[in-house]
């Protein structure tokens, strides 16, 4: 039986051998509730940050002291949420990264293309100075104006002053156009980049939306087999109910039987004891007497164990063997008839409580002895009357 929760990491303490993770609820040990856990300083539980969402199974840290070390997943994992979350963040904070780049690779281009213009201005108004005209640095003022010899003049006159300075200017345009046909290039690569990141981010999402919602449907399924699982409960109370309501009935009858036995039992004693009186009013024979206390218990006995459903073979066969029990005090047969009287006592035990079965044996012993005193007198009045003719 397991007992997942739910819990965010709202701080963490790093230990050279274990992490203490604190929590925004409380974990159940043996010993108190409290708001942190404890991990093994390894894979996974290093990687864990602050913010993630994990799962701790409180049935395994409720038989644990607070302090104990966790260290595999079947005691604290980390939620599917945190895993997703977690690659969303990584994905975003490579766009957002992305995204800084090309605005610093776009701001480098304006400003490349403000230097490159800046450049050309430079250069025209320079030219209008050395030349005194207001011609600028355009094909159509040189070509249309001015015949090429004339503008082979102007131009050898405008290197021969500017020398160096123009040299310079030159090689500064030409390695502008060069970084800026770079920057143009990096910034169409990362556009690319970035187009790529996009269409793999919403592939993720789809991915992931599509876990989310499997995990949806487990729980809905989880939830579902939970409240099947409450109905049969709610069932099986009712049977218990039922049962103790039948329980309660039979107890109540039982005591209804036990009241008729007490009043059977009186009735047989007072009946015995009439039979008694009845005895020392007629003068019966000792014989008669043993017979007549024998049928009267061997009476009270097959009641009590017809109230209580026993077999009346099984009766029987108990009182022959207390009688082989009896003679059988001071033989080595003993303990045989004892094992016998003892497996009856077990098949009695499995169908009528331990005291009532004392009580058959308790009464089969008394019949089996008085049955023994009788044979006793049979045997001496048989005696009795193999020595009449020799007396005679």
């Amino acid at each position: 039986m397991t007992d997942w929760k739910l819990y965010r990491i709202t701080g963490i303490r790093e230990c050279s051998e274990f992490n203490e993770f604190y929590l925004d609820g409380c974990v159940s040990y043996k010993n108190t509730n409290i708001k942190s856990i404890y991990c093994k300083n390894y894979s996974p539980f290093y990687s864990w940050r602050e913010g993630d969402y994990i799962e701790v199974d409180n049935d395994v840290t409720r038989y644990l002291t607070n302090g104990y070390d966790l260290y595999n997943a079947n005691q604290v994992r980390l939620a599917y949420r945190s895993k997703f979350r977690r690659e969303y963040e990584e994905l975003e904070e490579k766009c957002c990264s992305l995204k800084n780049s090309r605005d610093d690779l776009q701001r480098e281009l304006n400003e490349q293309k403000h230097i490159n213009s800046e450049l050309v201005s430079i250069l025209n108004n320079f030219s209008k100075n050395i030349l005194n005209s207001n011609e600028i640095f355009t094909s159509n003022s040189y070509f249309t104006k001015y015949d090429l010899p004339s503008c082979e003049q102007k131009l050898d006159k405008i290197f021969a002053e500017v020398g160096k300075k123009s040299e310079n200017q030159l090689a500064l345009v030409t390695r502008s156009s060069t970084d800026l046909s770079i920057t143009k290039e990096t910034l169409r690569l990362t556009q690319v980049a970035n187009l790529v990141l996009q269409k793999q981010i919403s592939d993720n999402k789809e991915d992931y939306q599509q876990k989310l919602d499997d995990k949806q449907k487990q729980i809905e399924e989880k939830k579902k087999e939970l409240k099947q699982g409450l109905e049969l409960y709610k069932k099986k109370e009712d049977e218990v109910k039922d049962l103790n309501k039948k329980n309660d009935e039979l107890k109540d009858k039982n005591a209804e039987l036990r009241e008729e036995k007490v009043t059977a039992e009186i009735k047989l004693k007072s009946k015995e004891e009439e039979v008694d009186r009845l005895r020392s009013k007629l003068g019966q024979s000792e014989e008669e007497f043993l017979e007549s206390k024998i049928r009267l218990k061997q009476e009270r006995l097959e009641l009590f164990a017809d109230r209580l459903g026993v077999n009346l073979e099984k009766i029987q066969t108990l009182r022959e063997l207390f009688e082989q029990e009896i003679n059988a005090r001071s033989s080595i047969n003993r303990k045989e008839v004892e094992r016998k009287i003892t497996q009856i006592k077990q098949e009695l035990r499995t169908k009528i409580k331990m005291e009532d079965v004392q009580e058959i044996c308790s009464r089969c012993e008394e019949i089996a002895e008085l049955q023994i005193e009788l044979e006793k007198l049979h045997y001496k009045q048989y005696q009795a009357h193999q020595e009449q003719p020799t007396n005679q």
